[in-house]
């Protein structure tokens, strides 16, 4: 009993290190408001040391404000009742005085024997979330006033019929002016019926053609006329990944030419500006003739008047070399067959500065031919490197937890990462995708993880399980399944550590899945594992030949084991030579 009590605390100090790597705020207070304990997140949340607010009450500690003390003493006395609350919204004030939003839940904890209830409050950091939808609303109030103010006319088309009529969704007050109507008038009714000229002068088969293909027109109309206006119209209409049809068109009998281009610049920009700090281009097809925006020539550092981007075309030599092939690929096919493109690539600008750039490149027709090539341009630099700065913490908490199970068992040492050796060279051999071989490295890492909740002396026993203990051995699966399956990742990785010891035809565990019921990523990893057991030393046997491990899943292919993966394995080390070491 000793030893179980022993094992138990064990367990419990594992789970409360886990619970110190989630990126959320933990930590309990007692039924009077009072701080109990805290995870080490909470002081990145709240600026404050866990000593500095246990045995403090949450409404003298000094991080809500006073408007919110009424929500607080709300939330004490439904966990009174044992209720949950949240999860709410919080303004809260760090020790630094700096503000925070964040999203607050509480649970009432029931501990047996624990005389004095308390519950558990996690606290989210939501900042980065609300800036994102201030941006947003921003954006959007800013694009509105936009479409509403912009001298071109803009309607907005959802077909119907399959695209035998469109029903007009908005339309702008230029659109207004320029068609002489009212947009009360027609917001609601279908094209044909408020445009009974549509159909005469061929816009309406450009609407369904840009239906139909998704690909963008520019329709010059030679003459317009119906019962209210005459005049000569330029059209542009395309395609929102909604479904719906935008047309933007000009009355340009007064205007110049150089004014259409301007308008289809500022349309292209607000079709495909996510970002405020964004330059745009152009590309003369017939005349060979790129223009830049200034914040084109800021992006690669060049000046301005310094720099011709027609000698360098399209400027391929800013990127990297291993995406030099890629935008000169996407731009051919977007000058000579239509196709729009849109890239994330690596460049260097004139400073020699290693960063990304996104580029997105939309082809412009005339009369059936593609006559320019509009798109924008814009640095993303801090976003990626944010991107791969939060991979490498994952990374580095991820090897933390993998080390845990290794830690209780010492002649597995390595075993993880040998089997994410072998099972990542079976994903990449079988053709799998990037995000599926990080799905595979992550999953085989902490795929015994499950261990934990393990007696270590079964764990390290000299000698072969018997019935009970090896029961105790396949619960791993679940436990592993269980201590992961809320951590927000971005592949199924609780469902793939928990289907690893299943088999084909139902055999394995823990719950006996068959045949395509299983994922993938499992079976790879299930394979690997076995050949490494197999070919590892244990306590009560020593390492085996590989040629025996192989024969193993070998004799199991087709019926415990996918064959495919089976076949992968054998090559490897047959034919490719592969080695743990």
């Amino acid at each position: 009993m000793l030893d179980r009590k022993i094992e138990l605390e064990n367990l419990n100090e594992q789970y409360k290190q886990l619970l110190e790597y989630t990126r959320d705020g933990y930590y309990i207070i007692d039924y009077k408001g009072n701080f109990v304990y805290g995870n080490k997140s909470t002081e990145r949340i709240l600026g404050y040391k866990r000593e500095e607010l246990i045995g403090k009450n949450i409404l003298q500690s000094g991080i809500f404000f006073t408007k919110d003390f009424l929500r607080v003493n709300e939330v004490l006395a439904k966990s009174n009742k044992g209720l949950d609350t949240g999860p709410k919204e919080y303004v809260l004030k760090r020790k630094d005085r700096k503000t925070i939003e964040t999203e607050v839940s509480t649970h009432p904890l029931n501990i047996k024997d624990q005389q004095e209830k308390s519950v558990l409050v996690i606290v989210r950091d939501i900042s980065k979330c609300k800036k994102t939808e201030q941006t947003a609303r921003e954006s959007e109030k800013r694009f509105r006033g936009l479409f509403d103010y912009m001298s071109s006319g803009v309607a907005i088309y959802e077909p119907i019929e399959e695209g035998n009529d469109f029903v007009i969704k908005d339309f702008n007050r230029a659109a207004e002016r320029i068609d002489n109507i009212k947009k009360k008038n027609v917001v609601g009714k279908s094209v044909l019926q408020c445009f009974p000229g549509i159909k005469d002068f061929g816009l309406f088969q450009i609407l369904q053609e840009v239906y139909q293909s998704g690909r963008p027109r520019h329709y010059p109309i030679s003459f317009y006329k119906d019962q209210r206006i005459a005049g000569w119209r330029d059209n542009y209409v395309f395609k929102l990944p909604s479904g719906e049809i935008v047309a933007v068109y000009d009355d340009i009998t007064p205007q110049k030419q150089a004014e259409e281009a301007l308008l289809k610049s500022e349309l292209m920009l607000k079709q495909t500006e996510q970002i405020s700090e964004v330059g745009g281009w152009e590309y003369d097809v017939v005349n060979k003739k790129s223009t830049w925006t200034d914040e084109v020539y800021l992006i690669y550092g060049v000046a301005k008047g310094k720099y011709d981007p027609d000698q360098n075309q399209i400027n391929i030599s800013f990127y990297a070399p291993q995406d030099q092939k890629k935008i000169s690929a996407a731009f051919y096919n977007s000058v000579e067959k239509g196709i729009p493109y849109d890239l994330e690539l690596q460049f260097i600008n004139a400073q020699g500065e290693h960063r990304w750039v996104r580029t997105v490149g939309n082809p412009i027709m005339e009369n059936g031919k593609i006559v320019r090539v509009i798109g924008n341009i814009m640095d993303i630099t801090d976003r990626k490197k944010d991107q791969e700065r939060l991979q490498r913490m994952m990374n580095s908490i991820i090897e933390t937890v993998a080390s845990i199970s290794e830690i209780r068992d010492p002649y597995t040492a390595g075993h993880q990462e040998r089997v994410t050796k072998l099972a990542m060279a079976i994903a990449r051999e079988l053709g799998l995708t990037q995000n599926q071989v990080e799905a595979v490295r992550i999953a085989a890492l902490l795929h015994d993880i499950g261990k934990i909740g393990i007696p270590s002396e079964i764990l390290t026993k000299p000698s072969r399980l018997n019935d009970i203990e090896f029961k105790l051995i396949k619960n791993h699966p679940q436990i592993g399944y269980d201590i992961l399956k809320n951590i927000e990742f971005n592949y199924p990785i609780a469902q793939i550590i928990l289907q690893h010891h299943e088999r084909l035809n139902g055999s394995g565990y823990p719950n006996r899945l068959k045949g395509e019921e299983i994922l993938l990523e499992a079976k790879i990893i299930g394979v690997a594992d076995v050949v490494e057991a197999m070919t590892s030393h244990r306590p009560y046997r020593p390492a085996l030949n590989t040629d025996v491990a192989l024969a193993e899943i070998l004799k199991g292919r087709g019926i415990l084991y996918e064959p495919a993966v089976v076949d992968v394995c054998v090559k490897l080390f047959k034919e490719n030579g592969f080695k743990w070491e």
